[in-house]
């Protein structure tokens, strides 16, 4: 994504996407500023935490992305990363195990490089 759009969209988050209540679907979002759901979902919302811009989703209800006002609406915007954080991890976790079973790895490390 270019600057330009990337200025675009967090311009256009912070006019119209501010609270639970003004969240918006994806495909609005992205049709609107000619960017792909992918470009939206990686690495957007990281950059957008860079520069002090919270953006949270939620998926029930086809609510989508907004700008959370208060605790409440950053708790529901991030129950979902929670709970895929937590799958992955008793993944890895898992994968260990069977690692050290299976190679005789002694020790393994999460968030291990290389």
């Amino acid at each position: 994504m270019t600057d330009l759009k990337y200025q675009q969209l967090k311009q256009y988050l912070l006019q119209n996407c501010v609270g639970l209540r003004n969240a918006k679907l994806s495909s609005d979002i992205c049709r609107g500023l000619g960017i792909s759901s992918r470009e939206l979902r990686d690495p957007i919302p990281t950059e957008l935490l860079r520069d002090g811009v919270l953006l949270c989703s939620d998926s029930s209800g086809q609510r989508g992305y907004f700008i959370p006002v208060n605790r409440k609406e950053f708790e529901i915007g991030t129950r979902h990363l929670r709970s895929r954080a937590m799958i992955m991890l008793h993944r890895l976790k898992l994968a260990d195990k069977l690692a050290e079973e299976s190679f005789g790895i002694e020790q393994t490390q999460l968030f291990e490089v290389g």
